[in-house]
């Protein structure tokens, strides 16, 4: 990697093809975000790090597991559903950390909603009528967990103190993605790229986008051919770092 103000710990390397990746079963991003990652945007790149929000079990529709299982990436893997952690515990045992939160801007009480299938759960607060009926069908805000919010930062922090820098941040929280990237302080924490799921909700979306512009953050529209379900982000000295 060339110098930057980021301080990665990504390697270069040769890595196996992308057919035998995907042959062997290790691409498992649900639209090809993990595809693309290793294609587009870090070629050749081994021993990153990532962030990665909504983690599910570690496997299943991940965005990282390849870079996990195969690139030797290492990374902190959040996730809210009980039964998705206690897999994800043990599928990622060998990662810097796996930690069972909600992730908002700010600690406050939110009620889980737990899915039918692989994904399908979320917060109550973050979902409208016709989307709580659509994924949650007869369920009532009684019949959700009730859990503490908690700020990304003071997760963070309590992994690792002083200024991180993420090659990689993938954040897939069915509609609270923006109080999730609130709760982060940008002058101690940087990214390569960020991923984060498109909400239902288009001014959610503006804002989104506006948040991490004003951090220095732009769109990478590149990405659109590799998923329209997400919107992209990297930092202006991307290439600088990785080629």
């Amino acid at each position: 990697m060339r110098s930057s103000s980021a301080q990665t710990t990504a390697t270069w390397c040769e890595p196996p093809g992308i057919d035998f990746l995907a042959e062997q079963g290790f691409l498992q991003s649900k639209d090809g975000i993990d595809r693309c990652l290793i294609e587009h945007y870090f070629p050749g790149v081994c021993e990153g790090k990532y962030l990665d929000i909504g983690a599910a079990d570690g496997i299943t529709f991940s965005n990282t597991y390849a870079l996990f299982k195969v690139l030797g990436w290492k990374g902190i893997n959040i996730e809210i559903d009980p039964d998705h952690y206690e897999n994800l515990a043990v599928n990622r045992e060998d990662d810097i950390a796996n930690v069972q939160a909600a992730v908002c801007s700010a600690s406050h009480k939110v009620h889980y909603a737990v899915g039918q299938g692989n994904g399908s759960g979320g917060l109550w607060e973050f979902s409208s009528e016709v989307q709580r009926e659509r994924r949650w069908p007869g369920m009532t805000l009684y019949n959700t967990i009730p859990l503490k919010c908690t700020p990304l930062q003071s997760i963070l922090d309590e992994i690792e103190t002083g200024k991180l820098f993420f090659d990689f941040a993938s954040v897939d929280l069915e509609g609270a993605g923006l109080s999730a990237i609130l709760g982060i302080d940008f002058d101690r924490i940087s990214f390569g790229v960020i991923v984060i799921e498109k909400n239902q909700v288009g001014h959610v979306n503006d804002q989104i986008e506006h948040l991490l512009r004003s951090k220095g953050y732009t769109v990478s529209h590149a990405a659109n051919t590799c998923s329209h379900r997400n919107v992209w982000f990297v930092r202006p000295d991307f290439e600088r770092i990785y080629y």
